[in-house]
């Protein structure tokens, strides 16, 4: 009986894990995307170019602002605000990194 119960604790658990809930990157994939090329149009920055930046993150506010900090090889950071609803971005900021 105990072998029955585990092997259906196991499989309920299994199918459970196939449900799970999307990450931010998941649910955002387009988003990410549009944003990188808006990004590119305006400023003329390829954020992934690893020979000039080391490398960025995004956060979501909703679906349509944004906000990426993008890590230059010197220490420093641009910070960058967008709407992909509206196509637009915002180079808001430029500070040196704390050490």
């Amino acid at each position: 009986m105990s072998l029955t119960k585990f092997l259906f604790i196991f499989l309920l658990s299994f199918t459970l894990s196939l449900n799970a809930t999307p990450t931010e990157r998941e649910k955002y994939q387009d988003d990410y995307l549009k944003l990188i090329e808006l990004i590119y149009d305006h400023y003329g920055i390829d954020i992934g170019n690893r020979d000039l930046y080391e490398g960025y993150t995004m956060s979501f506010r909703d679906k349509c602002n944004a906000e990426v900090k993008l890590k230059i090889k010197k220490p420093m950071i641009k910070v960058f605000n967008g709407n992909i609803c509206e196509n637009r971005i915002k180079l808001v900021n430029e500070k040196l990194e704390q050490r």
